[in-house]
This record gives C-alpha cells, sequence and structure tokens, in this order.
C-alpha cells in the first residue's frame, strides 16, 4: 500500500494509524531537508519513504529519494572490506605517505601526523589521522566560528561552504587539501576499525555542540573516508543538505553502494570540483 502525499499542509498533518506496514510517496516541490529529516525519522519505520523535491542543490527536482525501512544488516561484510581494501590501499600508497611526509616536514616546524578528536556514530569521540595542513599552535577558533555561522544557516547565500582563505594554512596545505592527500593517514583509523571507507564524515566535537536536534540523523550510519557528500559536491553543498545526504546514505547502505561511491571518489577528487 502507498500513501500519497502532495502538498506541504497534509505532510504536517500527517498521522496514521494502519499497523500493516505501508509505503509513503511525498511529492512536495518545497520541502527543506529539514522537514524531509524529520518526517523520515519520524515514519520510516512503517514502510519505504520516497521524496521529491527542488528545494536542494545537488539532487535533481525530478528525482525521487528512497529512504528504506529494511536496512541491510552488513556490517561484517562491510568490515570485510574496510579491511581488505582498506590494507590494499594502505600498502599501495605509502610511496606517496613519504613523499607527503617530506613535504609536510619541509613547509613548516611541527609534527608530519596531525591528530583531531572526531565524535562517531556511537557518540564516542575518537583520534582522526590527517598529515598536518596547517601551522602549528595556531588555535581553533577561526574554524570553529565558522562552523557555528555554517551550522546556523548564516552563510545560505555562498556558493562554497568552507573557510577558503584559512591564515593557518600552509602552502603545502592547501594543495594537499584540494587533492585530499592530507586525508590519506585516515586509513590507519578505517584498519583500526574508528572509520569506514564510506560512510558520512566525522565532525569535531565542538561542531556537534552546534547541531539542532534533527543534526543527529547522520550519526546513523559509522563515520567513513569518502561519501555522498564528496562524491555529489563536497564544499559546494550546504550543511543542511548534507545532513540529507548522510541520513540517505544510512537508509540505503550497502555494499554496492559503497562500491559504486568508492569508484566516483577519485575522478571527483582529480576534478578539483569542491575542492579547497
Amino acid at each position: 500500500m502507498i500513501i500519497n502525499i502532495n502538498n506541504i499542509r497534509n505532510l504536517q498533518n500527517f498521522y496514521s494509524d494502519k499497523t500493516k506496514p505501508y509505503g509513503i510517496r511525498i511529492n512536495c516541490l518545497g520541502l527543506t531537508p529539514k522537514e524531509i529529516v524529520n518526517f523520515v525519522l519520524k515514519h520510516r519505520e512503517k514502510g519505504d519513504i520516497y521524496v521529491k523535491t527542488n528545494t536542494t542543490s545537488c539532487i535533481s527536482k525530478n528525482k525521487w529519494l528512497i529512504f528504506k525501512k529494511k536496512r541491510v544488516k552488513t556490517y561484517r561484510l562491510k568490515r570485510a572490506m574496510d579491511i581488505i581494501f582498506g590494507t590494499l590501499f594502505f600498502i599501495s600508497s605509502l610511496p606517496l605517505f613519504i613523499i607527503a611526509s617530506i613535504f609536510v616536514k619541509l613547509s613548516s616546524k611541527g609534527a608530519v601526523i596531525f591528530r583531531q578528536q572526531r565524535v562517531d556514530n556511537n557518540m564516542c569521540t575518537f583520534d582522526l589521522y590527517k598529515f598536518r595542513t596547517m601551522r602549528e599552535n595556531k588555535g581553533e577558533k577561526i574554524h570553529k566560528e565558522y562552523m557555528r555561522k555554517n551550522i546556523k544557516g548564516k552563510y545560505g547565500n555562498q556558493k562554497v561552504y568552507k573557510l577558503t582563505d584559512d591564515p593557518r594554512t600552509t602552502f603545502i596545505g592547501k594543495y594537499f587539501r584540494k587533492l585530499s592527500i592530507d586525508e590519506l593517514p585516515q586509513l590507519i583509523n578505517i584498519l583500526k576499525g574508528n572509520m569506514s571507507l564510506v560512510g558520512p564524515r566525522p565532525p569535531i566535537p565542538y561542531e556537534v555542540e552546534s547541531y539542532k536536534k534533527w543534526h543527529f540523523a547522520r550519526f546513523s550510519a559509522k563515520p567513513g573516508l569518502t561519501g555522498l557528500w564528496q562524491v555529489m559536491g563536497r564544499s559546494l553543498i550546504p550543511f543542511n543538505e548534507m545532513i540529507l545526504l548522510d541520513l540517505y546514505y544510512a537508509s540505503n547502505q550497502s555494499i554496492w553502494l559503497d562500491i559504486k561511491i568508492l569508484l566516483h571518489t577519485i575522478p571527483r577528487v582529480l576534478s578539483l570540483k569542491g575542492a579547497f
């Protein structure tokens, strides 16, 4: 059985006492990411939810987003894929690790590997590894303030949703970030089990402090090195749409989707679109 909702008023007043599973098809072109996420979180246990809207920049207005009720449990298979491919990627990228380490060491004083606290899907913190792209002991005040405003939607008219002129970044660091070379040490996080190859990007604790209730939907899946956010636009995507993509990924998580995202990641990174 499919229930059709064609306007926002019906969506806001939707209530069903049906005990049998049913699907919901929503075709409201004015829906915001917040309204979609809140509705899905409230009703997804009843059945698959199909949504079409024109308010997102990264999703075609003619495309149906499907949030599935029955999420296939692929933890063991996904973990096996992380270990196998993570090991292969780590070994094959060792020459790049060595070269990158030399460049980081020559670019400025400080450690080659930068450790930063991040939050996982269990709301626990872990040390995320990156090649250092910033000068040492410069603090996080600039980025913290930028992210606070970004999460609150104060940069709604921008074309880029990232701190692009961060004075803390080294000359080499700018190129590392554009090509995502600074993210390579996270292969260690994957092998340790902190992260997966594919999943939502893990936020910094001070970012989570600014989250609204519906933003926590992005913790429905294990954090990853790459994900839908990266292959669909990276920093060109507003924060609220990133939350929608993370929930969509969690609802449709599968090995095949992970492989598809991985195959799209390299050409997307090399294209430099959305990289700053």
